[in-house]
Order: C-alpha cells, then structure tokens, then sequence
C-alpha cells in the first residue's frame, strides 16, 4: 500500500476518532444515545472524512490515484476512528460513567427497539422473544461494540466503494501498465 496514502488515512483517522469521542462524551452527557439525527450525523461525519481522505490522497498523488488506492485510504481512515472510538467507548462505559446513568441508557436503547418493533409491525411473538433478549443485553460489551462495529464499518465500506469510483480516474489496465 501507498506508504502516502497510509498517512493520511493515519491522521484523518486520529482526528476522527477524537471527534466521536468527544460526540459520545457530548450524547452522555447532554443528548439521548438513540437520537436518530445523531446517529445520520455520525454516519456524515464519517463519510465526509472518508472523502476528504481521498481528496488529499489524490492531490498529493498529483490527481492519480486508482480505486484501490481511493479505498484503501477511506477504508483506513475509518477503521482507525472506530477502532480508537470503540476502545474509549468500551473503557468508558465499563470504568468511568455512572451506574445509573447506563442504566439508563440500557432502558433508553430497550424503550427505543421495542417502539421500531411495534412501529414495523413485528408480531407479538417476535416482541416478546426481543424484550427477553433486551432486558440481558449489555450495549456496553465489548462483544456488542464489536459487533456493531463490524456492522457499520460493512456499511461504511460498501458507501467506500461506491465514492471510490467516482474519485478514481486511473483504470485497472492503467494500474497493471505503469
């Protein structure tokens, strides 16, 4: 890999992360963990600092830069935000905050899944197995972090992709050629 492109996907991560760290501290304190405007504001945030990887990516490789290199930039970015995020997210949550205030939150994240379910008309049988499976849910586990890191940087990467082919502009038989 690009040694250039590893960089900047480096840094941009770093400064990413900071900045979610510093949204989780502002959503414990001040805001609900389940705020939908929140959540599409991170995911923004997040594929705004992807794009401006490629950005400086491609400038600095004097405007060439094929998908491969567009992605692996964006892919690093944020893999190194929600590493770095989710560690301070689990450290957090399991040595600093209060016991009350997870608690809830955990009540937070149960109310809010079981009001989608019966807002998306999920049987009553498929409520009841989930309220189950809510009230034992610990969205403070490092398994469950990485779960849903996992899911969203799936996510992140398929949105990675798509930008890459409109930032690339060398083709796959350029990139064997030179």
């Amino acid at each position: 890999m690009n040694p250039i492109i590893k960089k900047i996907g480096f840094k941009l991560g770093l400064l990413l992360s900071i900045i979610q760290i510093i949204i989780i501290i502002y959503i414990y304190f001040f805001e609900s963990f389940v705020d939908k405007k929140i959540g599409v504001l991170v995911i923004l945030i997040n594929l705004i600092f992807g794009i401006i990887t490629m950005i400086f990516a491609k400038k600095q490789l004097n405007n060439h830069i094929s998908l491969r290199e567009c992605f692996s930039g964006y892919f690093i970015t944020i893999l190194i935000s929600m590493i770095l995020s989710n560690i301070f997210y689990v450290a957090f949550f399991n040595t600093i905050a209060n016991h009350n205030k997870k608690e809830a939150i955990k009540k937070e994240f149960y109310e809010f899944n079981i009001k989608n379910m019966i807002e998306y008309d999920f049987s009553k049988e498929d409520i009841e197995k989930n309220k189950k499976l809510m009230k034992e849910f610990n969205p403070f586990s490092i398994s469950s972090t990485f779960q849903k890191a996992i899911r969203f940087l799936l996510l992140y990467s398929v949105f990675g992709i798509i930008i890459s082919f409109v930032f690339r502009n060398k083709t796959s038989f350029q990139e064997i050629s030179n």
